[in-house]
């Protein structure tokens, strides 16, 4: 496969979404190499999460991501956080990709305040459940 190289900026961030987006952990990991800021990007660790592939977001934790970023979500003040129920990686693995929460707590994520223990009981998800609280 041909590789297209992409500027810095923008364009190099969309590509690395769309690769994220895509499941293609090779080619997100080949695009960190040359721009390292992407790997701290939240808008590629948003379609990594969304895409639901442990591979690829693990690029992401291997190139220093933080498992603990929230994507400005602060509880359950109705005072803040008026941007939605943004959760942080974890609650967001809880929810849809239970799959991803060993990998997340393995990288250091932090439990509290990630509303992850709170969906997985309303999922009744004990096996995530049991995870999130030993």
């Amino acid at each position: 496969m041909e590789h297209i190289l992409f500027p810095e900026g923008k364009a190099a961030e969309e590509a690395a979404m769309a690769a994220a987006e895509a499941k293609q952990a090779e080619e997100l990991s080949r695009l960190i190499e040359n721009n390292n800021e992407l790997g701290l990007s939240r808008s590629v660790a948003f379609a990594a999460l969304s895409s639901g592939d442990i591979a690829t977001y693990q690029v992401l934790l291997d190139a220093g991501a933080d498992p603990n970023f929230s994507f400005s979500y602060h509880g359950v003040n109705p005072n803040i956080g008026r941007q939605g129920p943004w959760l942080p990686p974890l609650g967001v693995a809880a929810r849809w990709r239970p799959e991803m929460v060993p990998e997340l707590l393995d990288a250091g994520a932090e439990t509290l305040h990630t509303g992850a223990l709170h969906i997985a009981a309303f999922k009744g998800d004990l096996p995530t459940m049991h995870l999130l609280v030993n």
